[in-house]
Order: structure tokens, then sequence, then C-alpha cells
């Protein structure tokens, strides 16, 4: 169920393959604030998507 949770939300994010495995390895890392606030962290690939 989780995966399917996290495929259909980067879908609906628009999310393009890097910035998946980002969100991936960031989920799984416990990071949840890096996707949830990326202009506090200048290194996040996702930037461009906030």
């Amino acid at each position: 169920m989780e995966i399917i949770a996290r495929y259909d939300s980067m879908t609906e994010a628009k999310l393009e393959l890097g910035e998946r495995e980002f969100a991936e390895n960031t989920i799984d890392a416990g990071k949840l604030d890096m996707l949830l606030h990326p202009e506090n962290y200048p290194a996040s690939p996702l930037k461009a998507v906030a």
C-alpha cells in the first residue's frame, strides 16, 4: 500500500526519474522534512518543484 501511495504522489507531482530517486531515498532515510520544505535545503534537486 505504501509503495502505491508513493508512486501515485510522485506521479501527481510530475517528478522526473532523478527527482523520484531522491524522494525515495529521502523517505527511506526518514528525512521527510527535506521533501516538504526543499527551500531549506540548498542541495535539494526538488528545489525547482517547490
